[in-house]
């Protein structure tokens, strides 16, 4: 995860990750954070229909932090 998407933590966990792609690619003021693979694995995951409820579960969080 660390080359693909440019995520480091010290105890990564998957939810840490995701609030940081969200970040990434929504945030004003991360402009150029963005990774092509963040773009990619949203589009994805927001397009599947199998995982859309998850999708606006943790874009609600991230619009709460």
């Amino acid at each position: 995860m660390s080359r693909k998407f440019n995520y480091q933590a010290e105890q990564p966990r998957i939810y840490d990750f995701l609030l940081d792609v969200f970040s990434r690619n929504f945030s004003p003021t991360n402009q150029g954070r963005s990774v092509k693979e963040t773009r990619i694995l949203l589009s994805l995951w927001k397009d599947a229909r199998s995982h859309q409820e998850t999708f606006r579960q943790l874009s609600d969080a991230w619009r709460r932090i």
